[in-house]
């Protein structure tokens, strides 16, 4: 990556990286495991590369419910077409106004902590409105972790 940026520097272009959606259940999982830190760590030495434009920040998409007709998301592990356009119009600079104003966020390293702080505590306050979910989840861990232990 460090060549890739080194060659657009020499030839003065402006190397955008994309930091993709996560879907809440996955930001739920970073919270569970403390892995906030990796997150930072890692958008921290990306935005000292060049500038990031995240679409990872908590809005209606990102928390899009997951069921059988979710626009954004094919399921929680997959974004869809729909998604991948808008974040195309976006890094464009094209009119998004029927998205929330959030979609696009452009990060700098300065902006990194509070951008996962932000994640952060908006996954803790979905988590309390998705009381199924979490319920879930930790059967699902707790069974995970026995499998584990006795490996």
């Amino acid at each position: 990556m460090r060549k890739v940026v080194a060659v657009a520097r020499e030839h003065g272009i402006e190397l955008i990286f994309a930091a993709v959606p996560n879907h809440a259940y996955f930001d739920y999982y970073y919270d569970q495991i403390d892995g906030w830190a990796v997150i930072r760590a890692a958008l921290e030495r990306v935005a000292k590369l060049g500038t990031v434009v995240s679409f990872s920040q908590p809005n209606p998409i990102v928390y899009e419910p997951v069921s059988a007709g979710m626009t954004y998301w094919n399921d929680a592990l997959h974004a869809s077409l729909r998604m991948g356009r808008d974040m195309q119009r976006a890094l464009a600079g094209l009119p998004i106004d029927d998205l929330p104003a959030n979609f696009a966020e452009r990060l700098t390293l300065e902006s990194v902590p509070a951008h996962v702080e932000s994640r952060r505590q908006a996954i803790r306050e979905w988590a309390k409105a998705n009381p199924t979910f979490v319920a879930q989840f930790g059967a699902e861990r707790q069974q995970w972790l026995a499998r584990k232990a006795r490996q």
